[in-house]
């Protein structure tokens, strides 16, 4: 029986790509590189090296980890570039989807918080 590929759903902006990762040994890394690759190709620009993989909550994940072992099929990430890294410095008060939301783990939430 044949295993069906791992899908996820990474969001650049406001657009999203269906990223198929087979079965997931790939790093979260790999992930964000595909996802730019595609934004860059579609929108003839090129918005750089992606600064960190966000969860739907705002957990950051570990960039060089593998992608089954923390996103389940049909999972949503956000990619973070580093024009929203300024945004996040310049608008501290302001609630901006990549808000860091901590998950009550203390040594998880230091892991996660620094990209």
């Amino acid at each position: 029986m044949a295993m069906s590929s791992l899908k996820i759903n990474v969001h650049i902006r406001d657009e999203m790509y269906v990223v198929y990762c087979g079965n997931g040994s790939q790093r979260i890394r790999w992930l964000a590189d595909v996802a730019i690759h595609r934004y860059n190709h579609f929108n003839s620009v090129d918005v750089g090296v992606a600064k960190g993989v966000r969860l739907d909550n705002g957990t950051n994940m570990v960039m060089d980890e593998t992608i089954n072992e923390h996103l389940p099929d049909d999972s949503h990430v956000w990619v973070v570039l580093k024009e929203d890294l300024a945004l996040i410095e310049d608008e501290p008060d302001s609630k901006s989807p990549f808000d860091f939301k901590a998950s009550g783990d203390e040594k998880e939430d230091k892991k996660f918080k620094k990209l």
